[in-house]
C-alpha cells in the first residue's frame, strides 16, 4: 500500500535514478559505412531512415519532401542498437501524421570531429528527440551540441550521463544542481528504493527498473504540472523499455499528441514482456524460471516436439550451460538468438537461455543458478548462500556464458564506475566455481571490419576489458553486423561449444591427471633472458605456484619430493 509520502518521495527518486543509471566510455569510436535512404509512408507521414548498409548517399536528404501537415518533426537515434532500425520503421509506418527521421550512432558523424550535415539539419528542425544507448564520446559531444535546437521533448534512454541530463518534457527535466554535484539519494528516497530492491547496494540498478515501471501509476496521485510532465516521460520510457513495434508505436504517438496538447488521458496498455525469462525454439512461450525451463526441456513434450520438427537436442548427459541473453534482442525477435540456441543443441551442449535487461545479471547467477561446487560448499558450511537465493527456481549448471558483455553487476549501467562491484562479482563467481565465458556477436563492428582489423575500440571494452575485471575467460566473437543485421558465423558458435566442452572435460578430469603448461618469458632467445621480467621474481613465483598446485592435488613431478627442486633451477635449465 503506497502512501502520499511514498509518492512524493518517488517523484524525487525517479529524477535521480534515471540520470544515474547511464554510463560513459570516452574516446572510443566506431567507423561503419555511412549512407542514406528514404522510405515514404503511403499515408500522410514521412519516414527517413539512415542506413549503414548502403554505400552511397541518395538525393533524398530533403526531409520536407512529402511532409505531413502540422506533424511534429521527430528525430530518433538508435545508438548501440542499429539492428533495431527496422522495428522503428515499422512502428512509424503504422502512424498517421508523423514525420520521423531514424539514425544509428554511426550516422551521427562523418569523421571524429565533423558532424553529419544531414543529422545536424534534422536536429536543427526537430520538435522531439528520442535517443537510446548513445555513449561513444564523440557521438555524445555531437548530440549534446545539437540538443539545444530541439524545440520540444527530449527523451534520452540509457545514454551517457552527460546526455541523460538533457531529458526534458515540459516543466520536467534532469538538469544537475547549481553546484554541479550529483549527490546520493536523501533518506526519504532511500526508503522508497528499499521497497524495490533486496537492500544490497549491488542490486540498486536492478531495483530501479522495477521502480520505473510503477512510477506512472503512482504519479497520478501527485498534483501539479511537473508531475504530469514527469508521467509523460515515464510512460514513454515504459513503452520503450518493454520494446517491440507496438510499444514503440504507442510511445511515438504519445509524444506527438502531448506535443500538440491533444488528449492523452486514455493511453493504450503496454504490451508486456517479462523482464526475465527463458525461451527455446521448440516452445512458443517464455518460462519464468530456470527450473521450469529445465523440467520442460527434459520432458517427453520437448522430445516429441523435437522429433516432429526434426530438431536435434543435446544428449541428457551434455554439459548444462546458462546463457545470459539481452532481453531487448529477444523481444525484438533478433534471429541470432534462436540460431545460437539451435547450434548449441546440435553440437552437444544443453543451453539454459535466460534473457535479462542487462543490469541484473548478477542477481540471476546468485539467486537462480547454482553448481555442484556451491551445493557441496553449502552442505559443508564453507559457502553461505545469499538470503535472496530461490531454491524453487534454481538449477545447477556447468558453465555460464554471458552474451551481453559489460560487468556482471550492473551490466551497461555498471560501466559508469568500472571495477566498483568487482568484489561482489568475484564472490558470486567464486561460490559458483564454474567457467564464466563471454561470447557475443559484435554490435559495433561489421564482420568484414572484424576480419580485417580485429575487435576495435569500444567493442573490446565491452567484450574483454570490463568482463575480465570480474573473472571472465575465453572470450569468443560469434559474429557481427552485416549492414544493420546481427549475423552469427556458425563456425564461431561451434568454436564456443568446443571451448565449453573442453572446460567441462577439464573440470571432470581428476586433478592429478590434468596437464598444465607454464610459459615463462625468454626474449631475446639464447642470451640468458629466460625467466627475467622487470621488477618480478619469476623463480620465486614458480616456487609458489608449484607449491600451491601440489597442495591442490596436481602432479608436479620431482618438485614434490626433491628438496633441491626450486624455480631457480627450472629457469636455469
Amino acid at each position: 500500500m503506497y502512501t502520499m509520502w511514498h509518492v512524493l518521495a518517488l517523484t524525487l527518486v525517479l529524477i535521480w535514478v534515471s540520470a544515474s543509471t547511464a554510463f560513459t566510455i570516452s574516446g572510443m569510436r566506431s567507423n561503419r559505412n555511412k549512407a542514406v535512404r528514404v522510405v515514404k509512408n503511403h499515408r500522410t507521414s514521412t519516414l527517413t531512415v539512415y542506413a549503414s548498409s548502403q554505400l552511397e548517399r541518395t538525393s533524398a536528404f530533403n526531409q520536407k519532401q512529402g511532409k505531413a501537415e502540422d506533424a511534429p518533426n521527430i528525430v530518433l537515434v538508435a545508438g548501440f542498437e542499429s539492428f533495431n532500425k527496422e522495428l522503428y520503421v515499422k512502428a512509424a509506418r503504422a502512424l498517421e501524421n508523423v514525420n520521423i527521421q531514424v539514425f544509428a550512432d554511426n550516422e551521427i558523424r562523418i569523421s571524429p570531429s565533423e558532424t553529419n550535415p544531414v543529422f545536424a539539419d534534422a536536429m536543427k528542425n526537430a520538435d522531439i528527440f528520442i535517443g537510446s544507448l548513445i555513449f561513444d564520446y564523440d557521438d555524445v559531444m555531437a548530440v549534446e551540441e545539437l540538443l539545444k535546437h530541439v524545440k520540444g521533448p527530449k527523451l534520452l534512454f540509457e545514454c551517457s550521463t552527460e546526455l541523460m541530463a538533457y531529458n526534458e518534457v515540459g516543466s520536467f527535466n534532469m538538469k544537475a544542481s547549481p553546484s554541479g554535484e550529483q549527490a546520493g539519494p536523501p533518506p526519504a528516497v532511500k526508503a522508497v528504493l528499499s521497497q524495490f530492491t533486496s537492500g544490497k547496494e549491488e542490486d540498486r540498478v536492478a531495483g530501479y527498473v522495477k521502480l520505473l515501471k510503477v512510477g506512472p501509476d503512482l504519479l497520478k496521485f501527485v498534483p501539479g504540472e511537473k508531475a504530469s510532465d514527469l508521467k509523460i516521460w515515464l510512460e514513454a520510457y515504459r513503452y520503450w523499455n518493454q520494446g517491440g513495434s507496438t510499444n514503440v508505436q504507442y510511445m511515438i504517438d504519445l509524444l506527438q499528441k502531448s506535443y500538440k496538447n491533444q488528449d492523452i488521458s486514455q493511453l493504450p496498455k503496454v504490451v508486456v514482456t517479462p523482464d526475465v525469462g527463458l525461451l527455446h525454439p521448440l516452445q512458443d512461450r517464455y518460462f519464468a524460471s530456470p527450473k521450469e525451463f529445465l523440467e520442460w526441456r527434459e520432458s517427453d513434450d520437448c522430445l516429441e516436439r523435437a522429433v516432429l520438427e526434426g530438431f536435434t537436442l543435446a544428449p541428457k548427459d551434455a554439459p548444462r550451460v546458462a546463457v545470459l541473453l539481452f532481453r531487448k534482442h529477444v523481444i525484438t525477435d533478433q534471429p541470432y538468438i534462436m540460431e545460437l540456441i539451435t547450434i548449441m543443441e546440435q553440437n552437444g551442449v544443453c543451453p539454459v537461455p535466460i534473457f535479462i535487461n542487462g543490469v541484473e545479471g548478477h542477481t540471476i547467477v546468485r539467486d537462480m543458478l547454482t553448481s555442484e561446487h556451491e551445493i557441496q560448499g553449502v552442505k559443508n558450511g564453507s559457502i553461505i548462500r545469499a538470503d535472496s537465493f530461490q531454491s524453487n527456481k534454481a538449477v545447477s549448471v556447468d558453465v555460464i556464458v554471458n552474451t551481453i558483455g559489460f560487468p556482471l553487476v550492473g551490466g551497461p549501467a555498471g560501466s559508469m564506475e568500472a571495477g566498483r562491484n568487482v568484489a561482489v562479482a568475484k564472490q558470486i563467481l567464486k561460490d559458483m566455481n564454474v567457467p564464466y565465458l563471454v561470447a557475443s556477436p559484435l554490435l559495433l563492428q561489421s564482420i568484414e571490419q572484424w576480419k580485417q582489423n580485429g575487435v576495435l575500440g569500444l567493442q573490446s571494452v565491452v567484450l574483454y576489458s570490463l568482463p575480465e575485471l570480474d573473472g571472465a575467460i575465453d572470450t569468443v566473437v560469434l559474429g557481427g553486423l552485416v549492414g544493420d543485421k546481427i549475423v552469427l558465423v556458425n563456425e564461431r558458435v561451434r568454436k564456443l561449444v568446443s571451448r565449453i566442452k573442453g572446460w567441462v572435460e577439464l573440470r571432470r578430469t581428476p586433478t592429478k591427471d590434468r596437464k598444465i603448461a607454464i610459459m615463462v618469458y625468454g626474449f631475446p632467445p639464447n642470451v640468458g633472458a629466460v625467466g627475467t621480467a622487470a621488477l618480478l621474481d619469476v623463480p620465486r613465483s614458480i616456487d609458489n605456484l608449484l607449491t600451491q598446485m601440489h597442495k591442490d592435488g596436481y602432479d608436479v613431478g620431482d618438485f614434490a619430493d626433491d628438496p633441491d627442486a626450486c624455480g631457480e633451477r627450472y629457469v636455469a635449465n
